[in-house]
């Protein structure tokens, strides 16, 4: 098996025909979104567009220090930008998140390449990712920025696979000031930290980069409480224990969901904390296997045991499927399982279907976790050190 600095060996490039066939799938891929581009969601009805009314009226980047929707500023940077551009803003947004979206295939098709070493391979999983439903629907339909912070989260594992713990770092801070579920990688970063992968000095990147994101939006003139605060306030929004999220919480009906979001956070802290003491006294191989497959447990794992998910919150397990699939071919289960069930979740949101309930997909979820949590036990097992 070959260990996470041992990835090198001959590289095989991509043949004359795979390179000038990916902008023919791009292409493709683009217009197929922009069938669903006219389509009004009621995020972009009731968040994207009057954020970005409120920027275009008060002077474009002038206005960045409004507080100006529920995201860090890095997005209302690029909807300010996007305000000088003389069309429509529903068009504009779903052209960025597009954009995000071919990035996020790209390093898709570098880890699958990376892992092994078949350019036909990381073409097909370009190929895939690019026309995945719920990466077509989430930014041709819905308008949502889920693939710049999933494509953040892709760089991130890409970096980590070749040892560039720098740029792995940076990637993962960079996916943070897009999005909050950019956490649903922190246990990896704590795994690759108590193994010694990073240093803890390296955590400080998260920092900087997010003094960096709200720098502007401080400057000119938000408050900084206000920007330190966004996630937090964020985090609270919510009261549902599950917003149509096919996980542990679809199959409560309980009134008073604080007690029951507190004792679920506690105790997935204290899973947390014994998972990562056994894993700190286990002495064992950080290899590329266990880095894809522990990345995957992290995406399947927490929007499944963690309170106020929302379906789309699977959005990174959804991708990650395809490239755990590719790499490891009988776990074809994995996409079927995660994919269809986000995709028919979608159609609750987006399209109001009344037949499908996130408790329905719920259990499938949970057979899904439960095989990638053995597959992560046994990759560990078979790498032991003595």
């Amino acid at each position: 098996m070959k260990s996470l600095y041992n990835l090198s060996g001959k590289a095989t490039r991509l043949t004359r025909g795979q390179i000038a066939i990916i902008p023919i799938i791009t292409l493709i891929a683009l217009l197929t979104r922009f069938v669903w581009f006219p389509f009004v969601s009621r995020d972009y009805e009731i968040f994207l567009q009057p954020w970005f009314e409120e920027i275009k009226t008060n002077g474009g980047f002038m206005a960045i220090g409004r507080p100006i929707g529920d995201y860090l500023p890095s997005y209302v940077y690029i909807l300010a930008a996007l305000s000088y551009v003389p069309f429509d803003s529903l068009f504009l947004i779903k052209i960025v998140s597009s954009i995000g979206d071919i990035i996020m295939a790209f390093y898709a098709m570098n880890i699958v390449f990376t892992k092994t070493q078949k350019s036909s391979k990381a073409v097909l999983v370009y190929t895939i990712v690019m026309f995945l439903p719920t990466v077509m629907l989430n930014s041709g339909a819905w308008g949502q920025c889920d693939s710049l912070y999933t494509a953040a989260l892709m760089a991130c594992l890409y970096y980590f696979m070749h040892g560039k713990s720098r740029a792995g770092m940076i990637a993962f801070a960079v996916s943070f000031i897009f999005k909050l579920q950019a956490v649903f990688f922190a246990p990896f970063i704590l795994l690759l930290l108590i193994k010694k992968k990073i240093r803890f000095v390296q955590l400080y990147y998260i920092l900087a980069i997010y003094g960096l994101a709200i720098l502007p939006a401080a400057i000119m003139g938000r408050p900084l409480f206000d920007l330190l605060t966004i996630y937090i306030r964020l985090a609270g929004s919510y009261s549902a224990l599950s917003l149509n999220a096919p996980n542990f919480y679809t199959f409560m009906n309980i009134e008073n969901t604080l007690i029951v979001s507190i004792l679920s956070l506690v105790v997935f802290t204290l899973a947390l904390v014994f998972a990562f003491h056994k894993l700190w006294n286990t002495n064992f191989e950080m290899t590329s296997d266990i880095i894809v497959r522990f990345c995957m447990l992290c995406a399947l794992t927490m929007p499944f045991l963690l309170p106020h998910m929302h379906e789309r919150y699977f959005y990174i397990a959804d991708v990650l499927t395809i490239i755990y699939a590719v790499i490891y071919p009988k776990r074809w289960i994995l996409p079927t399982i995660v994919i269809t069930s986000s995709f028919l979740l979608y159609g609750v949101y987006l399209f109001g279907f009344t037949w499908m309930n996130a408790a329905y997909a719920a259990f499938p979820m949970f057979i899904s976790v439960a095989i990638v949590f053995f597959d992560v036990l046994q990759e560990i097992k078979e790498n032991v050190l003595t």
